[in-house]
């Protein structure tokens, strides 16, 4: 019996512990629901545009990701995109694939959640192709979201440039 309570509590404090230093997928539940959203591409430049559409967010695969789905309208056309978000334990962070219908390719973005500030704050892996790098700041609260993107040359001086504001409030 005595053998029985101690394995139960090296696994309670073991449990307890690794809550305590770590994240976990549901600390993103901020982001499960339905949202109408607006993006401002390149704004305050002559290529500006508006993105209006809508975002369902749901875990998946048993809870162990969240899938974002958006439908957009805009100047160039209907869109379909998709973020992939999964916590990864060992390195602890979140990591983000997207997935676009009207790009060839999808991307990767490693986000940090600041759960004091209510912020997470998302970095593109390096994308050479695209010759930028990307970084956003998502500032969370339970019925809007404020994502602001940059993005700046590869191999160049960082002169982090605004390339689009989004704005989505919870509809559902």
């Amino acid at each position: 019996m005595k053998r029985c309570r101690r394995i139960f509590l090296l696994g309670f404090i073991s449990f307890y512990c690794s809550t305590l230093q770590g994240q976990s997928i549901k600390d993103l539940d901020v982001l499960i629901g339905k949202w109408d959203h607006e993006e401002t591409v390149f704004p305050g430049t002559e290529r500006e545009y508006t993105e209006k559409g809508s975002r369902e967010c749901s875990y998946v695969l048993e809870d162990t990701y969240i899938k974002c789905e958006s439908r957009s309208n805009s100047p160039r056309g209907a869109r379909t995109y998709w973020f992939l978000i999964n916590y990864q334990r060992d390195k602890d962070h979140f990591k983000v694939t997207t997935y676009n219908s009207d790009f060839d390719s999808s991307w990767h973005y490693t986000w940090y959640l600041d759960k004091e500030q209510q912020k997470i704050h998302a970095i593109s892996d390096t994308r050479p192709d695209a010759k930028q790098f990307f970084r956003s700041v998502l500032a969370l609260s339970k019925d809007q979201l404020v994502w602001e993107g940059y993005r700046s040359r590869f191999r160049e001086e960082m002169n982090w440039v605004l390339e689009f504001r989004e704005i989505s409030k919870r509809i559902e």
